[in-house]
């Protein structure tokens, strides 16, 4: 088995299970709870980069775009332990972390295509330029269709040349992929490619 972020051969440790080797691992072993990643939001916000500073302004309420949540990420007490999630759609060298944080009130805004498409609305999906002005997928039956997410993912990398450690995002569900085009001919789109709920 390889590791899922650099390809080199894995061996039997607790990373194996992960598929992530433990060498990809170690910018974020001190990442352990919640509170660990507040600590590193605002570590951020400190940032000598100002890209990072304002972005992770971002972070501090709550998500109101997407996949929602009623509280900010400090709601949830700091102690609450967070899970490695290894996921192919965290691409690079970025990671997933997840954590249960009902208290939060999180609400699914988007869907995978491939659940849109078993729902049998892929004939009301439409392309239109989305908030971060580029093209997104929509799909107008958010009414019948949202829904309560207790889980929480955090997606977490390095950037810049000196690899700073920096949240990227965080919001309520599983990660999806972003759209990179192809509509209408939905084959050619990967079945994880987030379909916005309106």
């Amino acid at each position: 088995m390889q590791c899922s972020k650099c390809g080199n051969n894995l061996h039997k440790t607790s990373s194996h299970e992960i598929g992530i080797c433990d060498d990809c691992l170690l910018p974020y072993r001190n990442l352990k709870m919640v509170g660990d990643i507040c600590e590193l939001i605002y570590q951020n916000l400190n940032s000598d980069c100002e890209a990072i500073r304002d972005h992770s302004q971002t972070l501090l309420g709550p998500r109101k775009h997407g996949n929602t949540t009623k509280c900010p990420l400090s709601y949830v007490n700091k102690n609450t332990p967070i899970e490695l999630f290894p996921t192919p759609i965290v691409k690079g060298d970025a990671v997933c972390f997840q954590f249960n944080a009902p208290e939060l009130g999180g609400m699914l805004g988007a869907l995978p295509l491939l659940d849109v498409q078993i729902l049998g609305y892929t004939h009301q999906i439409v392309e239109r330029v989305g908030l971060h002005s580029h093209k997104e997928l929509f799909c107008p039956i958010g009414a019948i269709h949202r829904q309560e997410a207790n889980k929480i993912s955090v997606i977490v990398g390095q950037t810049g040349d000196d690899k700073e450690l920096v949240v990227f995002t965080w919001h309520p569900g599983n990660p999806l992929m972003l759209y990179e085009g192809g509509f209408p001919d939905f084959e050619r789109i990967d079945p994880m490619t987030a379909v916005k709920l309106v």
